[in-house]
């Protein structure tokens, strides 16, 4: 049995027009794509997360 738990602060920074970068965790995926506001990487890629982290600046 899989239990999802998901956060506030993702949803909430994405309510405020905050762009997100997220992991395949939790459903994060399907929020992320719902909403158009962000990326998701693979749960195990660091090099992924940073590069995406770096091109929000």
């Amino acid at each position: 049995m899989s239990q999802r738990v998901l956060r506030n602060e993702p949803a909430e920074a994405l309510s405020n027009g905050t762009p997100l970068v997220a992991t395949r965790v939790s459903g994060m995926t399907e929020i992320v794509e719902a909403t158009g506001d962000g990326v998701v990487v693979e749960k195990n890629d660091p090099e992924a997360l940073a590069a995406h982290i770096i091109g929000l600046s």
